[in-house]
């Protein structure tokens, strides 16, 4: 359980930050419960309901090892496989450069609006916002 309580802040007194007190206890005993063999990240999915959902699209962005300035745009519904497909020279554009480490990845719901998206960082505009800020 996570419980969030309001502090005035000092200088001002009107504004109001938040503080998370977690009970970390309760959390630490489900994880030991549940926890057999498995990983802690999947643990914590299996506790909280946290799963891949079927129906997701990647918009990803890779960095070629061999040269960092090289970078490629695509999109995916498998993104693990996707990544080796790339690594093993099954794509022509990225065999050249390989291997290839994944940078950045986005999860869309939408098909339509990861589309649009990855033509956007494949603009002129596009590149520029993901050198920017990925």
């Amino acid at each position: 359980m996570i419980r969030l309580r309001a502090l005035k802040d000092p200088p001002t007194g009107e504004r109001h930050r938040f503080m998370q007190e977690a009970h970390v206890a309760p959390f630490e005993e489900k994880l030991a419960r549940r926890s057999q063999g498995r990983s802690r990240a999947t643990t914590v999915h299996a506790i909280y309901g946290v799963h891949r959902m079927a129906n997701t699209h990647y918009v990803y962005i890779l960095v070629s090892k061999r040269d960092p300035n090289r970078h490629y745009t695509g999109l995916t519904r498998d993104l693990d496989k996707r990544l080796a497909a790339h690594n093993a020279g099954q794509v022509p554009h990225t065999a050249k450069f390989r291997p290839w480490i994944l940078e950045t990845s986005i999860t869309f719901l939408d098909q339509r609006k990861a589309r649009k998206f990855e033509h956007y960082l494949k603009s002129h505009s596009g590149r520029a916002f993901a050198s920017k800020h990925f």
